[in-house]
């Protein structure tokens, strides 16, 4: 039988169009709806101020990459409250959204030190350092001022990156399908597995 595909499908159950909120006193969704529009008035204003005082480019753009993802955590969270299948799509969103406020991040960190080779340079004759346990059991101490070794580091943290959003979209793929199962440690559910290539991608960043 065919599946169709649609929005609703990515929830599994036509069911569960109301959010999780439904269920909730009006007080309460008020007043994370005032909290979420506040943040995002807050957010919207700080990214303005960046824009009109817009001096040192290759920075602010990335502060401002950065900053946006408040108003966007605060209205997915909200939207989540009212309607799960938006949040679906919404949260996808996010995730490809986060990956590249993450890379964002860490050349803002790199362009705050001068770049790679000024940072390269600011770290040479610097002592090696020691790993934290229980990595220091199986490798020895590590010397960030080798080229080699920081575009280890550098691959071990962009590798998050790239995975983020391919998970997104095998989630989307998953839920349409009703093959995710949140939640669900079966073998036949592919929130395990997305689950364990998660977590091991986070653990090598």
């Amino acid at each position: 039988m065919d599946h169709k595909w649609t929005i609703s499908s990515l929830m599994g159950s036509p069911d569960h169009g109301s959010g999780s909120g439904s269920a909730l006193n009006p007080v309460i969704l008020i007043t994370a709806g005032i909290c979420a529009f506040s943040a995002t008035f807050l957010a919207s204003f700080s990214i303005w101020l960046q824009l009109k005082n817009y001096r040192r480019p290759i920075l602010q753009r990335q502060v401002v990459r950065i900053m946006l993802m408040i108003p966007l955590y605060a209205m997915s969270s909200f939207i989540s409250l009212f309607s799960l299948e938006a949040a679906v799509v919404i949260d996808a969103l996010r995730d490809v959204y986060e990956a590249f406020v993450i890379y964002n991040f860490f050349h803002l960190l790199l362009d705050y030190l001068g770049g790679e080779r000024s940072l390269l340079i600011l770290l040479h004759g610097r002592p090696a350092k020691h790993h934290i346990f229980p990595v220091s059991l199986f490798k020895s101490e590590i010397d960030v001022s080798d080229p080699f070794t920081f575009l280890f580091l550098k691959r071990g943290i962009l590798q998050y990156v790239q995975i983020k959003p391919v998970l997104a979209v095998v989630t989307l793929i998953l839920k349409a399908t009703d093959n995710y199962k949140e939640g669900d440690l079966r073998a036949d559910a592919g929130y395990l597995y997305v689950s364990i290539v998660y977590n091991i991608s986070i653990f090598v960043a």
